[in-house]
């Protein structure tokens, strides 16, 4: 079974490695085991039956730690061809023990199906947000969408269609 502990633990290992001896991308299919698993949990997290709260709280997590794995990989990708190895590698491993801190909560979710202190996984989800910003390791909204091939149309239909709902589900949709 995918864990998130053991996977950063191994990202961790794999970035001290390419420190002392280089960057070898063919290594790099371990980051693309983490993105593709991000991407499935996600998905089950949004049909799993928890409090919208709860979902919200694990799909963000998620969504960051997807978000920071792609955007790592590009980078140490593009790093060994600009010869940035150093800098690169050194910032990965400072945002590897932010991703390190959020991964049991993940892990308690995907492997135990239980959810546990949903305000501490808020919290370190943001906490990571705004380091992978401060790194350099998170696109923007523009570019996410784009990535995503969603139009600035359909966001803005999703947004209404979104607020809706919240308004139903705290009942403050005019009668």
């Amino acid at each position: 079974m995918f864990s998130y502990v053991e996977s950063f633990e191994s990202i961790r290992k794999l970035l001290m490695d390419f420190l002392r001896n280089g960057i070898d991308v063919s290594k790099l299919g371990l980051l693309d085991h983490v993105i593709e698993s991000a991407k499935i949990d996600q998905v089950k997290i949004l049909n799993s039956y928890q409090p919208l709260a709860v979902q919200r709280a694990l799909f963000g997590a998620t969504r960051n730690i997807n978000n920071v794995v792609e955007l790592m990989k590009e980078k140490i990708e593009i790093a060994r061809e600009t010869h940035e190895n150093p800098k690169t590698l050194e910032l990965s491993l400072e945002i590897i023990e932010h991703l390190s801190t959020i991964a049991p909560y993940i892990d308690h979710f995907m492997i135990k199906g239980e959810t546990k202190e949903t305000d501490r996984i808020n919290e370190l989800s943001r906490i990571l947000y705004r380091k992978a910003i401060h790194l350099g390791f998170y696109n923007d909204i523009e570019t996410q969408l784009k990535n995503a091939r969603i139009t600035d149309e359909e966001a803005k239909a999703f947004v209404e269609k979104l607020s809706e709902n919240i308004g139903f589900e705290v009942e403050t949709v005019d009668e």
